[in-house]
């Protein structure tokens, strides 16, 4: 099952649990997990997206020193769900995210639309304007009973 990639950190993101936030996930468990939900992703995408959840602070990443069989000390990675995680995710995560910006950015469009057409027409009425004021004066020097003292030469607009 082929998937974008915003569903498939929705995917990785709604894997954790925010009723068990202090339960940690190996990366491996994680990765088994998504690919039973019938979404394939490789371990070198999964690091990334692991990696980005945390860089968005959704995830936390803790290393845990466990003893092995042999008395050795292994380190494991765990990542957690933070509250900023459970938040994000019962704000609907990053699909919300994206068609709210996206959304945000139609609207934006349509305002700079909206602001072009508003100033076209302002363009179109200032000419208008100082075409009738310029007829306006020339009818008033012709017809002016008084027209001698009046200086038509100030009303040129070209």
């Amino acid at each position: 099952m082929k998937s974008t990639p915003i569903e498939t950190l929705d995917k990785v993101l709604y894997f954790f649990d925010p009723n068990n936030r202090n339960r940690g996930l190996h990366n491996v468990a994680i990765k088994e997990g998504i690919d039973k939900t019938g979404i394939t992703i490789s371990r070198e995408l999964l690091q990334e997206i692991l990696y980005k959840l945390v860089k968005d602070e959704y995830l936390r990443f803790e290393v845990d020193d466990l003893p092995t069989a042999n008395g050795t000390i292994s380190d494991i990675n765990f990542y957690l769900l933070t509250f900023e995680g459970e938040l994000f995710q019962q704000n609907g995560g990053y699909i919300a995210k994206f068609l709210k910006e996206k959304r945000n950015a139609s609207l934006s469009e349509n305002e700079l639309d909206r602001q072009r057409k508003v100033d076209e027409r302002l363009i179109e009425n200032t000419a208008r304007l100082n075409a009738l004021t310029f007829l306006a004066c020339n009818c008033y020097c012709r017809f002016s009973i008084n027209w001698n003292s009046f200086n038509c030469s100030t009303f040129s607009f070209i």
